[in-house]
């Protein structure tokens, strides 16, 4: 899971990773009026479900932000 297209491209360009991509299309941030319904979130529950996902990696910038988005997607995900 990574936050931007862009980090998708450097991923892909580095060869650092090979397997699914879930692109979240930002982080979740209270102060710039970004939640989790702004983030692409919709889909993920239903790909990891659909295709028996046992791990996801969460590759999203460490600030605030990113730690809180990283922690919703956690329980969005744990069950």
């Amino acid at each position: 899971m990574v936050e931007e297209l862009g980090d998708l491209w450097s991923f892909e360009k580095g060869s650092i990773y090979s397997g699914l991509y879930h692109v979240l299309g930002g982080r979740s941030s209270a102060i710039n009026g970004g939640g989790p319904k702004e983030l692409n979130l919709d889909t993920i529950r239903k790909r990891v479900k659909d295709l028996q996902i046992q791990e996801i990696i969460i590759a999203i910038n460490a600030t605030l932000e990113g730690q809180v988005t990283a922690q919703y997607i956690i329980e969005l995900l744990k069950d």
